[in-house]
């Protein structure tokens, strides 16, 4: 029987681009007060916002795992731990319906070019609004 042989030969380039995009400046984020992101900061760990006050928007929206949860389906209410090792309880406890989405990051969010939240566009700027968003 005779040997078959192959040969392949791999040529390997570096990815090397040629534009860079500019780095990101000051003028690239909506202005905002530094007194008011203080207080944004205090609630966002604050566990006293969630129905049952033991979440905060933090245990979803972690900054250890980017501001997400590392998890496709997010556990939200409920839950127990931090992200990747979050589960949904056990016992009587453990959640029995969850909602169908995850925990985006929440990284960027005050730069210019932000125009639409979600992935289904659900959540856009808009100027006629006190908040500037139109949320359905």
């Amino acid at each position: 029987m005779a040997a078959l042989t192959c040969a392949f030969t791999v040529v390997f380039q570096p990815a090397i681009a040629t534009e860079l995009p500019p780095p990101l400046s000051q003028k690239d984020f909506l202005p905002f007060d530094q007194d008011q992101a203080v207080i944004g900061q205090l609630l966002f760990y604050d566990k006293i916002l969630s129905g049952n006050r033991n979440i905060s928007c933090s245990t979803c929206h972690h900054p250890e795992f980017g501001t997400s949860d590392g998890l496709s389906l997010g556990i939200g209410e409920g839950g127990v731990g931090l992200g990747p090792a979050r589960h949904a309880g056990t016992g009587d406890s453990r959640i029995r319906k969850r909602i169908p989405r995850n925990a985006p990051a929440l990284w960027n969010l005050g730069a210019r070019d932000i125009q639409v939240l979600f992935h289904d566009g659900r959540l856009s700027t808009e100027n006629s609004y006190d908040n500037g968003f139109n949320s359905p």
